[in-house]
């Protein structure tokens, strides 16, 4: 039994539920598979049928909720892909989309230690939204957020 002090927090207990349901699934596929590209890939496909044929706005499709609450985004935050979060923002979805725990992507980003998808969700979500925990994404890292914003924009002022 677990003492008071060890127990899991809520925050644990939805990025283990969240790794459990997804493990064998990744574990099949590896991150050696290009499994982002191939969701990219086929969101573009969808994003053009929709478009076409029933006129569906595909940022409303991509926002479609898990039985957890969890978007698509939720989903790209927690396994760190990049790629993935920067095509979802350009078609618009809920960047502050809020799963049955009340966290945000940002909040994923955050608690995978996925400093660079938090430093694009930062641009783009509310970092002030708090989880059933009564905390924000930056109570959740082992990072600072203001270092994230730090190195961007030195990095701006280094390519111009």
């Amino acid at each position: 039994m677990l003492s008071r002090s060890n127990a899991p927090t809520e925050t644990q207990l939805t990025a283990n539920s969240i790794s459990l349901g997804l493990h064998p699934a990744l574990y099949q596929m590896g991150p050696w598979s290009g499994l982002e590209k191939r969701i990219v890939d086929l969101l573009s496909l969808l994003d053009v049928q929709i478009d076409m044929f029933s006129g569906i706005l595909l940022a409303r499709v991509m926002d479609h909720k898990t039985s957890s609450g969890q978007t698509l985004l939720h989903l790209a935050a927690f396994l760190k892909y990049l790629t993935l979060i920067g095509f979802l923002i350009k078609c618009d979805v809920d960047r502050d989309a809020q799963d049955y725990n009340r966290h945000i992507a940002l909040h994923l980003a955050s608690l995978v230690r996925a400093q660079d998808c938090t430093a694009v969700l930062l641009d783009e979500a509310n970092a002030e939204i708090v989880n059933v925990e009564g905390k924000i994404p930056q109570e959740l890292a082992n990072f600072d957020f203001a270092n994230l914003r730090l190195e961007d924009t030195m990095a701006d002022g280094k390519s111009q």
